[in-house]
């Protein structure tokens, strides 16, 4: 129905309930994406802890097709498998003279009326220069290609965003670090789920329950605008008909059982089209693959698909013989 933004919105209809929220578990935790697993820290002076900068780095979603990608074997890591990240920042001091001509903007600023620093004790005084800090963003983190990844994605891999805040420094302070991004789903870490929102709704149905006798161009006047009967999904709620006494106990809001309306918002790492085709083809294959394995039990059981009823017949007379 609508797709901006990295926000899908789509009808599915003809099915039960518990497959519409299949579809939406598979959404959430079943589609396969790329992050940060690995994180090796050769040097970190700032004052977050190694485990939470590790932690910031794998929830940054990684704009790369997962599907060129393989699952990760323990012990074999490669270019097939595995994208590594670099980050070598460093907090500079600032200039002798840069810092000597802030504080001097700082002072004339307070003895101007400004009621910072010295203000606070009873008089005019010199405030404090901020010290200098550096930001640390997403964009700091820098792809390192391994064997024929250069040539594989030519325009590069990088975070979704450049604007996440990992960190902050201190003049001095650095961070060095390298990080692995692996493929995963979200059954395994909330990081690799595509989706920020996956939810559904059932369509609205307005029933007339008693019509009344009126005027065509008074019902179309009345019920069209309050009930929204020419776009009944936008329909919520019947609280504006409540307020009329004519109509209160005439119309009901209901819900059409299997007709579901998605609302798939993307995180960034997939679009949302592809989200849902991904899902669509893991319900289908869990399917399958159910069906394979009802056959093959089915065939093995007494009676059942591939065996006679006289071979049954025989296998109880053995038994009680």
């Amino acid at each position: 129905l609508s797709e901006v933004d990295g926000e899908l919105v789509f009808d599915v209809s003809g099915i039960d309930a518990s497959v519409a929220n299949a579809l939406r578990r598979i959404m959430l935790s079943e589609v396969s994406t790329m992050a940060i697993e690995e994180v090796y820290i050769q040097m970190n002076s700032s004052i977050i802890h190694d485990e939470v900068l590790a932690h910031r780095l794998g929830l940054v979603p990684i704009k790369v097709d997962p599907r060129q990608f393989q699952d990760l074997v323990e012990g074999d890591t490669n270019s097939l498998n595995t994208i590594v990240f670099d980050l070598d920042v460093q907090c500079d001091p600032p200039s002798k003279g840069r810092g000597a001509k802030a504080a001097d903007d700082a002072m004339s600023e307070d003895e101007d009326g400004g009621d910072a620093g010295g203000a606070g004790a009873g008089g005019k005084g010199k405030s404090r220069v901020p010290p200098a800090s550096m930001s640390i963003y997403s964009s700091h983190l820098r792809w390192v290609p391994q064997g024929d990844q250069e040539e594989r994605f030519p325009e590069g891999i990088a975070p979704v965003h450049d604007d996440i805040l990992l960190a902050k420094l201190r003049p001095g302070q650095s961070i060095k670090l390298e990080a692995h991004c692996q493929k995963g789903d979200g059954k395994n870490h909330a990081k690799f789920s595509p989706v920020a929102t996956a939810a559904y709704r059932l369509m609205p149905h307005i029933k007339v329950v008693e019509p009344k006798d009126v005027d065509e161009a008074v019902e179309a006047a009345v019920a069209a605008p309050v009930l929204g009967a020419s776009l009944p999904r936008d329909c919520s709620m019947l609280r504006p008909l409540k307020r009329n006494e004519e109509w209160h106990e005439s119309v009901k809001l209901q819900r059409i059982a299997d007709h579901f309306i998605f609302k798939v918002e993307a995180v960034g790492m997939l679009t949302p089209r592809e989200i849902v085709s991904e899902a669509f083809r893991t319900i289908r294959e869990k399917a399958e693959s159910f069906t394979q394995a009802l056959d093959k039990h089915e065939a093995n059981v007494p009676g059942g698909v591939g065996q006679d009823f006289d071979e049954e017949e025989d296998d109880i007379e053995a038994m009680v013989s």
